[in-house]
C-alpha cells in the first residue's frame, strides 16, 4: 500500500512560493536528507508528491527512480518494482532504474526476469549492474559465470568493495575456499563495512577454520558475538538444502 502523502511543513520544513522547477528540486533534496536520516517513509511521501508535480517526463523519471530506492530501503518490494518500472517507461535510458528493478525482482524471487533486466543494464554500459547480475547468476547455481562477471566488473571498477565481497562469497558457495579467502582476507583489512569483515569470518567458518575466525575477529574490530553469529550461519549452510543455501547467499549479497 502506498504511504500517504505528507506536507513539507509536517516534516518541519516551511513552504513558500517557489517556481515549479525549484520546488521540485527542493523536494528531491529533502527526500535525500530524510533517507539519509533513515526516515524512509517520509521520503516516500515527499517523492510521491514530487513525481506528481515534476516539470517534465525526464524529471518525473528521476523522482520515480528515487521513490523506487526509498521503497526498496523499506522492503516494500511491490511498490519499488512499480516505481522503477514507471521510471523506465518515462525515460527508457535510465539504466540505474533498470538496475533497481532487477535487484527488486531478485529480492522478490523472480530471478529469471531479474537476469533479463540486469543483462540489459550491463549491455547499456551500467557498470554498477555487474554485481547484482553476478548475484542473480549465483542464485541459480551458476557460480563460474558469476565469478567471471565479478572479475570483468573489477576491470571497470577496480576499487569496488561490493564486487570483491560478492566474488569471495561466490567462491565460497562453490566450495573454493582458498580462492574465497584470497579475496576476503585482504578486503577485510581495508576500511570497509563490518558486513564484509563478517563475511571473511563466515568463509573461515565454512572452510572449517572456526578457531582462526575467533583469533582474527579482534584484529578486524569484531567481537566474539560476531563470530558466534557467523558460526550459526555456517552451521545452517552445512545442513541447508540447495534453495535454502541460495536464500542465505541472497541475504548476504543483496
Amino acid at each position: 500500500m502506498l504511504v500517504g502523502l505528507v506536507s513539507l511543513s509536517a516534516c518541519g520544513i516551511t513552504t513558500q512560493s517557489w517556481p515549479l522547477g525549484s520546488e521540485f528540486q527542493r523536494q528531491l533534496d529533502l527526500a535525500d536528507q530524510l533517507s539519509n536520516d533513515g526516515r524512509n517513509a517520509e521520503a516516500v511521501a515527499i517523492l510521491q508528491q514530487a513525481s506528481s508535480q515534476a516539470p517534465n517526463e525526464i524529471r518525473r523519471a528521476e523522482a520515480l527512480y528515487r521513490l523506487g530506492n526509498a521503497f526498496l530501503a523499506t522492503n516494500v518490494l511491490y511498490e519499488a518494482e512499480s516505481a522503477f518500472g514507471e521510471a523506465i517507461v518515462r525515460d527508457p535510458r535510465r539504466s540505474d532504474a533498470l538496475t533497481g528493478l532487477g535487484i527488486t525482482l531478485a529480492l522478490s524471487d523472480n530471478v529469471p526476469e531479474a537476469e533479463v533486466h540486469l543483462t540489459r543494464t550491463v549491455d547499456m554500459g551500467q557498470a554498477r549492474a555487474f554485481s547484482p547480475l553476478g548475484v542473480v547468476l549465483d542464485l541459480q547455481g551458476r557460480h563460474v559465470e558469476a565469478q567471471a562477471l565479478y572479475l570483468k566488473g573489477l576491470t571497470q571498477l577496480p576499487y569496488s568493495r561490493e564486487l570483491s565481497a560478492n566474488l569471495a562469497l561466490s567462491y565460497a558457495f562453490a566450495g573454493d575456499y582458498g580462492q574465497a579467502l584470497a579475496v576476503s582476507g585482504p578486503l577485510s583489512r581495508l576500511i570497509v563495512p563490518d558486513r564484509y569483515k563478517r563475511n571473511h569470518l563466515l568463509i573461515l567458518a565454512m572452510a572449517g577454520r572456526a578457531d582462526e575466525a575467533y583469533r582474527v575477529a579482534p584484529t578486524l574490530g569484531l567481537t566474539e558475538a560476531d563470530v558466534q553469529s557467523v558460526l550459526a550461519v555456517a552451521t545452517r549452510l552445512r545442513t541447508a538444502s540447495g534453495p535454502d543455501r541460495l536464500a542465505e547467499f541472497r541475504t548476504l549479497t543483496l
